[in-house]
């Protein structure tokens, strides 16, 4: 075995124990490792009797993919804005 098939062993086996990891700590909390009950899927067709009370769900918006017709002033103006939020002498109203 070359020192690079085990390296790649060793990577896959260590993204193999981390997915597993992950999974495990992902249970209800109630140590039993069962998953809760009282969850409703996001498939399921509405409760009847709650539909009716229930505000209707709104989706996000489309992303329209366009770009900035000035891609470095864009990120000036960004920065700048982000710097005036943090900035502890800053006021409200900026």
């Amino acid at each position: 075995m070359t020192a690079t098939t085990r390296r790649g062993a060793w990577a896959t086996a260590s993204a193999v124990t981390l997915v597993l990891a992950l999974t495990s700590a992902c249970d209800s909390g109630d140590g039993d490792g069962a998953a809760p009950s009282t969850r409703t899927p996001a498939t399921a067709p509405p409760d009847p009797t709650t539909a009716a009370t229930s505000p209707p769900v709104s989706r996000s918006p489309t992303p329209t993919g366009t770009a900035p017709e000035d891609p470095v002033e864009a990120e000036k103006e960004i920065r700048e804005a982000w710097r005036i939020l943090f900035a502890p002498e800053s006021s409200v109203d900026e």
